[in-house]
């Protein structure tokens, strides 16, 4: 498991508190701005999760049980060949 530590400062935003995430932390979580995370409350403090997830294992939840059939999108209108 990676761990490191460094010290920052949290700040007001709007009604909120905001927190900066380091530029090294976010590369090596993967994560940019405008990101979702998820936020939880530990018996040692806050953990932040990334959220997002690459194509690869995104598919990696597709099932026969919850992948669609074809959908019909209306007639040929140009040269397409099926």
């Amino acid at each position: 498991m990676y761990t490191h530590s460094m010290k920052t400062k949290i700040q007001r935003w709007g009604n909120s508190l905001g927190i900066r995430i380091p530029k090294a932390f976010a590369v090596h979580m993967g994560i940019d701005s405008g990101e979702d995370v998820e936020l939880s409350l530990e018996q040692n403090g806050l953990h932040i999760a990334c959220t997002s997830q690459d194509l690869s294992s995104l598919l990696k939840q597709v099932t026969p049980e919850n992948m669609h059939g074809e959908v019909q999108t209306g007639s040929v209108t140009g040269k397409e060949v099926w």
